[in-house]
């Protein structure tokens, strides 16, 4: 499966991930309703993706979070991961340019990390597919 931002409506949410039929996926979901703040998207990622306590800390440097999106060495037993993320109008609604880098930074660094650069920069570190579900 390719890496990629995939837009679906809710009506098709529960369906598309049946169909994805993902035996070995770690889900995460957060609710973007819920998100106003670069900090409260950052704190709903460390609750799904369930980080160790403590372990990010900086909730507003987004070189933090590429850093720990792309060890997840606590769920690494997956063979890959999907974010669903819901409501994503209402997220970041007024911080538009941030909810347009946080799309960036998938493409850009979290993405390729997870199909190729894993295995050049991680000691036995292998690729693994990551889809994000944008909901609506």
């Amino acid at each position: 499966m390719k890496n990629q931002i995939i837009y679906i409506n809710k009506e098709e949410e529960n369906q598309y991930i049946e169909n994805l039929n993902f035996k070995n996926y770690f889900f995460a979901k957060i609710d973007g309703s819920l998100i106003s703040t670069i900090s409260d998207y950052m704190n709903a990622i460390i609750v799904a993706f369930q980080f160790p306590s403590g372990i990010f800390s900086n909730t507003t440097s987004i070189d933090a979070y590429n850093d720990w999106m792309r060890d997840l060495t606590w769920i690494d037993q997956y063979d890959g991961y999907i974010l669903v993320i819901e409501n994503f109008t209402k997220m970041l609604s007024c911080y538009p340019k941030e909810k347009d880098r946080i799309l960036s930074e998938f493409d850009e660094t979290i993405f390729p990390f997870w199909a190729e650069e894993v295995i050049h920069t991680v000691v036995g570190g292998k690729t693994k597919s990551f889809l994000v579900l944008l909901v609506e």
